[in-house]
């Protein structure tokens, strides 16, 4: 599916962004389980160790709590403050989500792999 050149952290932050904007609307236990099965299909024919693509992806599944959609609690907690509607979280929690998908595709990519000494 995935070109043998296609750089490794481009589809980390595909899996990760993925991971995240689904885990916004379903249970992101699911939605993780779910793309290490596509993870490991996807790259089975690479020569790219799995453990980092399956740690982004598990780390990329907790960082759903930003919005409001993921969680009814934030959405009650944010609720009765004033001066805070659903579009400015919405908003945030977008940029928030950005910013952790980042982060953890970053640290997924360059930071595990030594730490765990895959590389």
């Amino acid at each position: 599916i995935i070109p043998r050149g296609t750089s490794v952290i481009l589809v980390m932050v595909i899996l990760s962004s993925a991971t995240v904007f689904i885990s916004e609307f379903v249970s992101n236990t699911a939605t993780a389980v779910s793309f290490f099965f596509i993870a490991l299909s996807v790259f089975s024919g690479h020569n790219i160790p799995l453990l980092p693509i399956l740690i982004g992806i598990s780390l990329s599944s907790t960082v759903v709590f930003m919005g409001p959609l993921a969680s009814p609690v934030n959405a009650l907690a944010f609720g009765g403050v004033k001066g805070v509607n659903l579009r400015k979280m919405i908003m945030l929690g977008f940029f928030m989500n950005i910013i952790g998908i980042t982060i953890m595709s970053i640290l997924a990519i360059y930071f595990f792999p030594y730490y765990y000494k895959v590389y």
